[in-house]
């Protein structure tokens, strides 16, 4: 390892080999767990708030800290997945509805601890691109993703049709400037959930150093 490299690992970052290999192996670990694997047990709400602690960390541009989380356990929740079991019975034609579709919203209600739901909530005093935004709110929510792992919690990222629609902007009462980003669904996982399976890298990278 070279000098300079040795300074900034050792002085600039205080990261140790052993830090490391436990930020890897969290990275590594990350996986989308859905309902139907979640035993229904719930998580302490100072959990849920040491996680959002955690995606408040997230990088964002001039500091506009664009990401708004809206938390539903409880009542809230069983009500929230009756709204969304509503707009799917409004949206979709009467022979293409799902008993299994509609069961699987009444299954959510005992499987879920938290639901979150995920907002872009753009500055629009600050001259910033749109993308900018997103990403950094995507960054927020990766950084609870990464977290739950470790806290023994499961997590999964879902958008849905209600994505775009003004059900939904009028249900979590949105300002012109924020965007839904869709539901994080929190749970107890049940044991064996899947591991995380990727090609390697170099196939979606080239290397410009020539």
């Amino acid at each position: 390892m070279s000098d300079l490299k040795k300074n900034w690992v050792g002085e600039k970052m205080d990261i140790s080999n052993q830090e490391r290999s436990v930020l890897k192996k969290i990275i590594a670990s990350r996986r989308s767990i859905f309902p139907k694997q979640f035993t229904g047990d719930t998580i302490p709400d100072q959990i849920i708030a040491e996680l959002l602690d955690l995606a408040h960390m997230a990088p964002n541009h001039k500091n506009t800290m664009p990401w708004r989380y809206f938390v539903y356990s409880g009542k809230s929740l069983r009500a929230l997945l009756d709204f969304k079991k509503e707009f799917y019975l409004k949206k979709t034609p009467a022979d293409m509805v799902k008993k299994t579709k509609l069961q699987a919203f009444e299954d959510r209600k005992e499987q879920a601890s938290h639901i979150i739901a995920i907002v872009n909530h753009k500055n629009e005093s600050v001259n910033l691109l749109k993308w900018e935004e997103l990403a950094a709110v995507s960054c927020s929510v990766q950084n609870i993703c990464l977290s739950l792992h470790s806290y023994g919690i499961g997590g999964y990222w879902s958008t849905g049709n209600l994505a775009g629609s003004q059900e939904i902007r009028d249900y979590l009462n949105l300002s012109d400037n924020e965007e839904f980003m869709g539901f994080l669904y929190l749970g107890v996982p049940v044991a064996g959930a899947a591991e995380v399976n990727r090609e390697p890298i170099g196939n979606r990278v080239k290397w410009m150093n020539k």
